[in-house]
């Protein structure tokens, strides 16, 4: 039996980022405070990278002076979960 890491998503309701696209500006300031370095700015505008990097510290946050950015709980993809599989 052959057995391989293969990246398996799974949803859960658990602590994630929003950000509101509409009072975000781009600027950036929030992306390096991202412990998990899961921020990046994409045609003007704050993007995740994956949800299931996104640990929901809440670390960058506070670095918004806009108000863009929330922790929320939601259905997300399941934190950086390796499983195992035959492959």
């Amino acid at each position: 039996m052959n057995t391989c890491m293969k990246e398996i998503a799974m949803k859960m309701k658990r602590a994630i980022i929003h950000i509101d696209e509409e009072a975000c500006d781009g600027c950036g300031k929030c992306v390096s405070f991202c412990v998990e370095g899961d921020l990046k700015i994409v045609d003007g505008k704050l993007r995740l990278n994956a949800e299931k990097y996104c640990d929901g510290c809440g670390a960058c946050v506070p670095k918004c002076s806009l108000g863009a950015l929330k922790i929320e709980e939601r259905d997300a993809d399941e934190y950086q979960e390796l499983v195992y599989v035959r492959c």
